[in-house]
């Protein structure tokens, strides 16, 4: 059999083996699209990510896992010192990624993500090499300040912050450079995996000399298992978003909304898992003032899949508020639970949804639109429920497992033919 080696941002179930009870919120759909891949019979398959202890390979279930020592500073002090300097990795664990090439020798090496430094291999191994584009932090670095200046966010400092130096500026310094580091990795990778309009145009400029291929994702497991979930329209309408606390991830749109469907008298909650009372909201409070909503706002914080379920499942209306997104999983998830849904027209989101057939799409930071779409959709809810019956059908043949690892397959035949 051929061999591929993934580098992944997360563990991909590794936590299972180690006993660890702390079960992963996020980066869960990678450990989904490893429990399908195993169940092909072309690839065997090795995962290599950062890890905070010194372990040896393990393998378990036909995976081999390869745990990457990443060294933490010893005391507080010099953690400081060391975000004081803003450093990010570049090379520096090159040497490591080299002695798990050396010791699984991988045909094909797949990297999920440019976030992090693993698609810098490319530069030292005659492996083909192919990156799947998860998101884009150049793009996002430019949208970075689409929903809150720099001005409103200078007011949520405080001192430990500014002594610990994990200000919102210093956050930003941390992301230019990571931004910077992307662009390195990508004008030097030769194969792409997209599955956006959105990503493939940028993957044109930012990485001129790669091959792009088209291919989706697999959910989170209890997704398929889930029946669509028939919404009903009850007296008090519900309204979910699952987002960030990142700032361009349209917090401060959804809570103009929220004070605009308040003056209108509608009866309603707008429940937000991902966010919790923090540095978010209270720089929102300073930029909408007077108009940050002082009822119908529910801030549920960090879900798991489970819970995550359980929410759409009293849920009316499903709002995507972001700037700038690729494809957010947490979309094609409700899709697939069919739920009628609002978007926003963010990097990707338009490859995902259809305006006027699998819902309605507005423009980003406006939140007198996405008043208005969730009227449109209240006063015509059978057209809604409508809306959500074609997302789920849609995002059932997209994400379907055996069609994602069938074409995922197709492209590492095709990079080691072309090699």
């Amino acid at each position: 059999m051929k061999r591929v080696l993934w580098f992944s941002n997360t563990q991909c179930g590794y936590e299972k083996i180690t006993n660890n009870t702390d079960k992963p919120i996020t980066g869960t759909w990678m450990t989904a699209i490893k429990d399908a891949f195993i169940n092909q019979n072309e690839f065997e398959l090795a995962i290599a990510f950062n890890y905070n202890k010194i372990v040896r390979k393990t393998e378990y279930k036909s995976v081999t896992y390869y745990p990457i020592y990443v060294k933490r500073q010893n005391n507080r002090f010099s953690r400081i010192i060391s975000k004081a300097k803003v450093k990010i990795s570049w090379h520096d664990e090159v040497k490591d990624y080299l002695e798990i090439i050396e010791d699984y020798k991988p045909d094909i090496i797949h990297v999920f993500g440019s976030e992090n430094a693993y698609g810098i291999i490319s530069k030292y191994t005659d492996i083909p090499v192919v990156l799947s584009i998860q998101g884009n932090l150049t793009v996002y670095e430019w949208k970075y300040f689409s929903g809150l200046s720099p001005k409103e966010l200078f007011f949520t400092r405080n001192l430990v912050d500014i002594l610990k130096f994990s200000t919102p500026q210093d956050s930003f310094k941390r992301f230019h450079k990571t931004a910077k580091r992307e662009r390195s990795i990508l004008k030097d990778i030769k194969y792409v995996i997209g599955r956006t309009d959105w990503d493939r145009r940028i993957s044109t400029i930012l990485a001129p000399n790669a091959k792009y291929y088209y291919n989706d994702e697999i959910l989170r497991n209890e997704f398929y298992k889930m029946d669509s979930i028939k919404p009903l329209l009850k007296s008090k309408l519900v309204i979910t978003t699952m987002t960030g606390p990142a700032v361009y991830k349209g917090f401060e749109t959804i809570c103009m909304a929220i004070t605009l469907l308040n003056n209108l008298g509608i009866n309603f909650v707008w429940n937000i898992g991902g966010i919790s009372e923090g540095k978010l909201t209270v720089s929102v409070k300073k930029k909408l003032k007077h108009n940050f909503p002082k009822k119908n706002l529910n801030l549920l914080g960090r879900l798991d899949a489970k819970g995550i379920i359980n929410l759409y499942r009293i849920t009316n209306i499903y709002v995507m508020p972001s700037h700038i997104e690729n494809s957010p999983l947490t979309l094609s998830e409700a899709m697939i639970m069919g739920l009628p849904i609002i978007s926003t027209h963010a990097g990707g989101a338009n490859s995902r949804l259809t305006d006027g057939q699998d819902g309605i799409m507005i423009q980003s930071g406006d939140p007198w639109s996405m008043c208005g779409a969730v009227l449109e959709m209240k006063s015509n809810y059978k057209k809604a429920v409508e809306y959500g019956v074609n997302a789920r059908m849609r995002a059932l043949i997209r994400h379907n497992p055996d069609k994602v690892i069938n074409g995922l397959i197709k492209i590492y035949n095709k990079i080691l033919k072309n090699n």
